[in-house]
């Protein structure tokens, strides 16, 4: 949750029965010294109109945690919710959580903030106040898909500290396969359709593309899609087609309807700009010859060699560097 105030937010959290702050980054220990500390920030950027960050993590009631291990949890969420809001991918690498500790280290001091357990409820909870202004750059951490992010930082969270998983919300608003699906699914050996059409998806759906994008993308894996307008020019409905099996968007879960691409998946659509490319894509379908634009599958492949080639340019450029300096230091 966001909002402009720190005063009403941090007493809200300070002031309750029981509260027990835990974890600071500042010197204050009560609601009104603590807000005057959150000014300092404040102040950096004056123009921003919610500031304030404000997280609850909540436990189940029949499980809990230690006082260090919830300070060790927020600290974790907080820093994995600040280095992916450029890319929320960067949260399901690898190095993700070599990443997090550095950061948790080196960087998330320059963030303001503090951790109050509450125990009023059945079920223990931490909640985090801070500012999401950088104290050293006044840059603010972006709200962009914070949702999404933050479902993701919580799922591993949970695994780490071994509490019960949640399903995401976008595995909500998808349906799983039948008895019988999964029945037929084993004789072929291959997926139902419903489920390679959900995988697709979901795959070009990455990046958050614009709603043509998504199309063609889709197009060129072999989908039909049917989207309808109403006489007044607004989005009616969508439905995929592959070999031969057809399902309306919302038949495959929520997520797969016209609303869903946006909102589960983030794809961009604005009726202005897509509507009229849309129709010519239903109408005419895309290329398949070999003029057609290089298949989406092997453009991110190039692209990812690209960068690993620039990466491996800098390094190289910088040892170069280093050498010249040893050499320099060698001569004197």
């Amino acid at each position: 949750m966001h909002n402009g105030s720190f005063g009403a937010t941090t007493r809200y959290v300070l002031n309750k029965e029981q509260a027990k702050l835990l974890d600071s980054t500042m010197g204050g220990l009560s609601a009104e010294t603590l807000t005057a500390e959150f000014m300092v920030s404040k102040d950096l950027r004056p123009e921003l109109k919610n500031p304030v960050w404000h997280i609850t993590l909540s436990l189940p009631h029949d499980e809990s945690l230690t006082d260090e291990q919830f300070i060790e949890m927020g600290r974790k969420y907080m820093a994995g919710m600040i280095i992916g809001q450029n890319d929320p991918q960067v949260l399901q690498t690898q190095e993700y959580e070599q990443q997090r500790d550095e950061f948790i280290a080196e960087t998330l001091p320059e963030y303001q903030f503090f951790q109050a357990r509450h125990s009023d409820r059945e079920h223990e909870h931490l909640h985090i106040v801070a500012s999401r202004i950088n104290l050293e750059t006044g840059k603010p951490v972006k709200l962009w898909r914070d949702a999404f992010r933050s479902q993701h930082v919580i799922r591993g969270l949970e695994r780490e500290y071994g509490l019960t998983q949640v399903q995401n919300s976008w595995d909500v608003g998808r349906k799983a396969l039948s008895k019988g699906q999964l029945e037929r699914g084993q004789l072929t050996g291959s997926q139902a359709v419903r489920s390679q059409l959900q995988e697709k998806i979901e795959q070009a759906a990455i990046g958050q593309p614009e709603m043509p994008e998504l199309f063609e993308r889709l197009m060129r894996e072999g989908i039909q899609i049917r989207h309808q307008w109403t006489r007044t020019g607004k989005s009616k409905g969508i439905s995929y087609e592959l070999n031969g099996v057809a399902f309306a968007g919302s038949q495959l879960g929520q997520r797969y309807s016209f609303p869903g691409l946006q909102g589960y998946l983030g794809v961009d659509y604005q009726a202005d700009r897509d509507d009229e490319k849309l129709r010519s894509l239903m109408q005419n379908g895309i290329s398949q010859g070999q003029s057609e634009a290089i298949d989406w599958a092997a453009e991110q492949a190039i692209k990812q060699d690209i960068a690993n080639t620039q990466q491996l340019e800098q390094q190289q450029d910088k040892a170069q560097i280093q050498r010249r300096k040893s050499g320099v230091e060698r001569e004197r």
